[in-house]
């Protein structure tokens, strides 16, 4: 007896010393570059020989981001993080240690498993419908008594999901005193649809839809609900706003204060002469993409167009503009994207807002949209109107490391969170008040 004892003991410390080594849990550490040092922490979760991972860093303001291939056999761990982050580890009982590759550069990372204390606010994964279209997201509402004020979060262009940068922010938001919806755009993740196939206006409808989703929450003060926007969300944000009662207030970040064909240009030839082109093949490059540009949001000029082309295919930096095929679905899609004004939409606006730039923005032309923004409102006579440039930002309000200099990770422009929180907590001043 007391040798099968005995073995029971071994082989329950046997499997427990294999399931140690499992990655599954959440490690936290830091990420080592030439000195410079990330703190982050990676989630893996296993079942059977499968892993799946995400990512987080409040330096970086991204939360619980996807990671990609991990693979596992143990007590090796890879995996890939974005385009250009790749993983190589140990995993043991209480580290995962080893090595990673930023592009072509080499760094060390070391992790150690922590616990985490659960979230002052109720987490639940939801949907709702626009139409026939599905949406996906999350939804976090503060466990504080009484009714909240609420938020929104837009998506930027292209296949944007609610991982990443806003949940991030809507974390905050919600430790804040502040119900907050992220949701997978349409065609993303689990929402159905596609992007793709409509224009702003389509779009809008879906956050119209998400606006009246967090209205009918338990908790939630259904004349208490705004948005945010950074980029394509900031830009389209008066076609929500705009509407009479339909929210409390909007934040826009980077938002295009003019026609979206016009910010074409400028984001194209800042990428051209950051790429190191130079004349005369700067203005070449320019004036063919303008053809391009006129020619899908118009429809006109196709035969100069294509006659354009031809000679543009034995050119250097030709293959710097990435020109689509006529055939590619971006040509329907342009026209009414192209042609958007937002600026007669901001004349409409009455509710309070928040406009949000970086000092070093290249794809949004600052001054501009500023200005432009600016005088709408002043023409809505909205009283409510808060502009503010980030010093030392780029387009997505954060600070990055400059070639040249001693290498930093690029990180989340400093005060930029707690700004919105308290921009919002700000005017339902009384709201919070009444829950001290």
């Amino acid at each position: 007896m007391f040798r099968a004892a005995a073995l029971s003991v071994l082989f329950a410390l046997a499997f427990d010393a294999g399931a140690q080594t499992r990655p599954d849990g959440n490690w936290q550490g830091t990420m080592e570059r030439q000195g410079a040092a990330l703190t982050v922490r990676f989630d893996f979760h296993t079942q059977g020989s499968a892993v799946t991972g995400r990512f987080t860093s409040e330096t970086q303001r991204a939360m619980e981001y996807p990671l990609d291939e991990v693979m596992w056999a143990t007590p090796a761990l890879h995996w890939k993080l974005g385009d250009s982050l790749v993983f190589d580890g140990v995993v043991s009982p209480r580290a995962i240690t080893g090595t990673f590759l930023d592009g072509k550069e080499k760094g060390t990372f070391s992790l150690h498993p922590v616990k985490l204390d659960p979230p002052p606010y109720r987490r639940e994964e939801v949907t709702f419908r626009n139409g026939d279209v599905m949406l996906a997201g999350t939804l976090l509402r503060p466990r504080t008594p009484g009714l909240h004020p609420g938020i929104v979060f837009l998506h930027g262009s292209g296949p944007e999901s609610r991982w990443g940068t806003n949940l991030f922010l809507a974390d905050r938001f919600a430790r804040a005193g502040i119900a907050a919806l992220v949701f997978d755009k349409r065609g993303v993740g689990q929402s159905t649809g596609d992007w793709k196939t409509v224009n702003y206006q389509g779009l809008a409808e879906d956050y119209l839809s998400a606006v009246r989703f967090v209205q009918h929450q338990p908790g939630v003060n259904p004349r208490q609900v705004g948005i945010y926007g950074h980029s394509q969300g900031g830009t389209i944000s008066p076609l929500i706003s705009s509407r009479p009662n339909a929210v409390a207030f909007v934040i826009a970040a980077a938002a295009i204060g003019g026609p979206i064909y016009e910010q074409e240009f400028y984001r194209t030839r800042n990428e051209l002469v950051d790429g190191g082109l130079t004349e005369p093949d700067l203005s070449r490059a320019m004036d063919f993409y303008t053809l391009w540009i006129n020619t899908m949001r118009t429809g006109e000029g196709i035969e100069a167009y294509e006659e354009a082309l031809a000679k543009a295919r034995q050119t250097t930096w030709f293959a710097s503009l990435d020109i689509p095929p006529e055939d590619d679905w971006i040509w329907k899609w342009y026209p009414p994207v192209g042609n958007f004004n937002p600026l007669p939409l901001w004349e409409k606006v009455k509710v309070p807002v928040l406009l949000l730039y970086g000092e070093l923005d290249r794809n949004t032309p600052v001054g501009p949209s500023l200005n432009g923004i600016g005088e709408a409102l002043k023409t809505a006579g909205n009283p409510d109107f808060t502009p503010i440039i980030i010093p030392g930002a780029v387009h997505n309000l954060t600070i990055q490391w400059e070639p040249g200099q001693p290498f930093s990770w690029w990180h989340a422009a400093p005060g930029y969170t707690d700004l919105l929180t308290a921009w919002v907590r700000a005017r339902f001043g009384a709201v919070f008040a009444r829950q001290q």
